[in-house]
């Protein structure tokens, strides 16, 4: 089985993730999103976005 894998991509992440990599690295990859703002700490720069994604992540799955 593989695990359902959802990405939300922040433009200020100090280590963003290349889709060709994910795709190559999580069979299941249902949901990729880049963003136009927040960076490597979402909850606080951006709470409503984070909340937003993590809900329709799990609301797909």
């Amino acid at each position: 089985m593989t695990v359902p894998t959802a990405v939300s991509q922040f433009p200020a992440d100090p280590w963003p993730t290349a889709l060709r990599w994910a795709e190559r690295r999580y069979r299941n990859l249902h949901r990729w999103t880049e963003l136009e703002r927040g960076g490597h700490f979402p909850g606080l720069e951006q709470p409503d976005l984070l909340v937003f994604e993590t809900r329709h992540a799990f609301r797909t799955v």
